[in-house]
Formats: structure tokens, sequence, C-alpha cells
């Protein structure tokens, strides 16, 4: 997951992964194995490196990268002390921001069918209900976070997961 995140959507480099998995675990994994690992990951997908690429050329050119719902994530001032930064943010912030956009379309869809929702969190939606329509309202949640998404990318197979809890602070 680390090298998932830290290395593809946030282009972390192998030692800021090394450092986020021991604050996370307090295993120590070596540079060299997660090195190895994230330029195999970007081996087997050669057009995510591309898109990687394109999307900071694109920034760099344009000033603003875009997500596939039209919000953009725009970079007023990008200098040589920035770029690094403008490097990872041109990749995360579409990634990132699409994922916040669907959950916030979800979200209203939710609250205008009567869903009590107490929180959202990067990509998860805290609500409650009575215990007499929790199960029902678990399945609305879920359906509806699955139908958005679909809705806007239909060509992933979008899957969400439910947890029922007596209070949203042990789950």
């Amino acid at each position: 997951k680390n090298v998932v995140f830290g290395g593809l959507v946030y282009m972390g480099k192998a030692p800021g992964i090394v450092a986020m998995i021991r604050a996370q675990t307090g295993k120590d994994v070596s540079i060299t194995v997660v090195d190895k690992v994230l330029n195999g990951m970007l081996a087997q997908m050669p057009n995510a490196k591309k898109w990687q690429d394109a999307q900071f050329q694109f920034a760099l050119d344009n000033g603003y990268v875009q997500n596939r719902l039209g919000f953009k994530r725009r970079f007023m001032l990008i200098t040589d002390d920035n770029l690094e930064d403008v490097r990872k943010a041109s990749v995360n912030a579409p990634v990132q921001g699409v994922v916040a956009d669907l959950l916030l379309l979800a979200a209203t869809q939710l609250i205008n069918q009567g869903v009590r929702i107490l929180m959202l969190n990067h990509d998860e939606i805290v609500f409650e209900a009575k215990e007499n329509v929790i199960e029902q309202t678990a399945s609305l949640v879920q359906q509806t976070m699955i139908d958005v998404a679909a809705t806007h990318f239909p060509e992933v197979a979008w899957r969400a997961d439910v947890e029922i809890g007596d209070r949203w602070y042990d789950k």
C-alpha cells in the first residue's frame, strides 16, 4: 500500500516510502528493496509512467492539471524551488481530487435520500442509522457509492466495503 500510494500516486521516492513504512509499522525495509518493487511496478505499467510524465509536462505548459470531472489544480508560480512539489501534485491532484469529488457526489445523493452522514474521511462515509434500518441503510450507502463512481468511470469494476458497529470510533 505504501509503495502504491507513496510511489505511484504521491510520486515519492524509495527513501520517503521507507520512512512511511517505518513510521506506520516500526519495521525497517531497505531502500533497495522498495526501489526494486517501485521500479518493477512501473515497468509492469508503462502507461502509468507515461501518464505521470504527461501530467507533469501539462502542468509545466499550462499552469494547472485537471481531473476527469473538470476540476483544476492550479500552480500559480512554478520555480526551480518548487518543481518537485509541482511534479508530485500534478499526478496526485487529479487522482485524489476525483476520489473526493465522487465521495461528495455520493454523500449529496445520500443526504437527499435521508441518510444521516456524520463525517466524510478520504474515501469513507461515516453515517448513523437506527438499528431497525441499519442493514438497509448500509446497502443503500454501498450501492450509491458504487453507482456514482460507475457513472463517471464505467471502465472500472467498483467495490465499496461496509462495516457496521455500535460506535463509529470503534471502527
